[in-house]
């Protein structure tokens, strides 16, 4: 059955894609006119599909296709973001024209679209009309110029929930941007004004176990209805609470940090996939006692296990397997459990890396120690053994991933995919909520390559992630 819903997926993706490649070909007009109708003009829903095209877009970018890149684009911008200037999305438009053809231009361009940034308006546009602008410069390499329209969208959805007229959608970015902009009170007060509409809402608990590691001396009186924690799995506090952590992450680590890690009390690690695809023990030790891992990962592995008992053995001596959302009962895998609290980041949800330090945080530990983070701001991401299994066919195929997906060479192509994932996934949430809990809980330690990232401020960190995509 797992192996059927897999394949599925995979297949629903492909049509998907087809789907809109149909929609982009007939004129931008009536492609527009028929989403919109069947959104019925709900603008959140057009900019999330909106969204989908970008991420078209960004595949194209690298392609022999990329003259249609302003077509794409154009239609992005008008189903997802129609109050967004003209004049702005032309120059955007010429700016990745440029960069295509001339990619030693691509810094200067980084420059003249930061400046075109500046002069828009905050007011001028809706919170998602924001947040898909800010998607799409980011996800193309102009990351200081895309934290503009970042600032922009919390303004607006600030602006739209105060005056009452925020959906369920943009109250969530106004309490998430405020609280990673420690403006806790204002956070709070705004949680409190709309706590009817967020009753049951499971986002507002994260907020709770947010404040209460950040400051754990505020008062939270949220309605007992809305905030109230699902008790912890006897198992994963039995493991957890009270103990000091080592959380290993599949990057780049280039020190002897092996026995610093299997001497703490719990070893968890990200994404692991045994000893074969993982660095010298020496670097990275051994155990593997909590192993976080997508949903997809899982499933993937108990089919394999099914079908061979044997095989991938590395997860035998796995105390407890976390997962995104679904529990796993099965004979020859460990006991599962989701996410208890989704890391409450602004913009996009977290990645991988940031769901797990948020979530063994809520579960009480005395400490947690970082190894192997990077926070992205490395062209290599994840280290070369990890990447042998990522760029496999039989994995790709298996997963439904994108061919090329963890290209991150120096070219044209390797640029834009490392760039292009800027779309999914906000990475200066993951990188401001990470270090807010680091500056003000006082749980979090790492290696001196770690600390020295949560230290860089934000226009620093913004700084090095656009100059680290170089020249296209």
């Amino acid at each position: 059955m797992l192996k059927r819903r897999a394949k599925i997926e995979s297949d629903f993706k492909h049509r998907d894609r087809l789907r809109r490649l149909l929609i982009l070909i007939i004129p931008r007009k009536f492609g527009v006119a028929f989403l919109r109708r069947r959104l019925k003009d709900n603008y959140e829903r057009c900019s999330l599909e909106a969204t989908k095209f970008l991420l078209d877009t960004n595949t194209l970018y690298s392609s022999k296709f990329h003259f249609l890149l302003p077509k794409f684009l154009r239609f992005v911008f008008a189903l997802g973001a129609p109050d967004i200037q003209t004049d702005f999305v032309n120059q955007f438009v010429q700016a990745l024209k440029t960069t295509r053809s001339n990619p030693q231009k691509r810094k200067a361009m980084c420059e003249e679209m930061l400046i075109h940034s500046r002069f828009l308006q905050s007011n001028s546009a809706s919170s998602s009309s924001w947040k898909l602008t800010s998607l799409a410069l980011s996800g193309f390499g102009f990351i200081r110029a895309g934290q503009i329209a970042r600032r922009y969208c919390l303004d607006s959805a600030i602006r739209e929930a105060n005056s009452g007229r925020a959906s369920t959608r943009t109250l969530h970015l106004a309490i998430s941007g405020l609280l990673e902009n420690r403006r806790f009170e204002e956070a709070q007060d705004l949680t409190l004004k709309y706590s009817n509409c967020l009753e049951f809402d499971p986002r507002i608990s994260s907020y709770t176990n947010y404040l209460k590691l950040v400051c754990p001396n505020t008062l939270v009186s949220y309605d007992r209805k809305s905030t109230s924690v699902p008790l912890t799995p006897s198992v994963y506090s039995n493991i957890t609470r009270d103990k000091k952590i080592a959380l290993v992450a599949p990057g780049v680590v280039d020190s002897s940090y092996g026995d610093d890690i299997d001497r703490h009390e719990v070893v968890a690690r990200i994404k692991y996939f045994g000893a074969e695809y993982s660095l010298d023990p020496t670097k990275v030790g051994t155990r593997c006692d909590i192993n976080f891992l997508l949903d997809q990962f899982a499933e993937s592995i108990i089919i394999d296990r099914n079908q061979n008992p044997g095989s991938h053995s590395f997860i035998n001596k796995t105390r407890l397997v976390v997962t995104r959302k679904k529990s796993f009962n099965t004979e020859n895998f460990p006991l599962t459990h989701p996410l208890s609290s989704l890391a409450p980041t602004f913009l996009t949800t977290a990645t991988s890396g940031t769901m797990a330090i948020f979530d063994l945080l809520c579960q009480n530990p005395k400490s947690i120690k970082l190894f192997g983070f990077n926070f992205y701001s490395l062209r290599g991401q994840y280290n070369q053994s990890i990447m042998k299994l990522y760029e496999s066919k039989k994995f790709i195929r298996k997963n439904g991933l994108r061919k090329s997906g963890f290209d991150y060479s120096m070219s044209q192509r390797g640029s834009s995919v490392c760039a292009s994932a800027r779309t999914n996934h906000d990475y200066l949430s993951d990188f401001l909520l990470v270090k807010n809990l680091y500056e003000l809980s006082g749980l979090i330690d790492g290696t001196p390559e770690v600390l020295e990232i949560l230290n860089l401020t934000a226009d620093e960190y913004d700084a090095r992630l656009e100059e680290m995509l170089g020249d296209w």
